[in-house]
């Protein structure tokens, strides 16, 4: 068998622990903060690109797409957390926030 070396081909991920601080409004266990999503989804996709979830949670990845200009798809098995999720994702379309 012929054994290959990876090779990174790409020099925007991280170099450096990275920090970001919590949000306020925790609604799941596991919850991410906006912030962390955002840097992440503009790190590894570009704009107008689709960003998918499979396990969406509290929405928290679907809000950062709205926020950095991605599309998103997301699915919850969890019927609650998929309403808050719902809900979360819609109130950022109303209230995006400020630039």
């Amino acid at each position: 068998m012929h054994e290959t070396e990876y090779e990174q081909k790409y020099t925007n991920y991280p170099s450096e622990i990275i920090e970001f601080g919590l949000d306020k409004n925790i609604v799941h266990p596991t919850q991410k903060p906006v912030a962390l999503m955002e840097y992440l989804i503009k790190t590894y996709s570009n704009e107008d690109e689709t960003v998918l979830d499979n396990c969406m949670g509290s929405g928290t990845t679907g809000v950062a797409c709205i926020n950095t200009n991605r599309k998103f798809i997301g699915i919850e098995r969890d019927e609650e957390y998929y309403f808050i999720s719902k809900n979360r994702i819609r109130e950022s379309i109303k209230y995006p926030p400020s630039k």
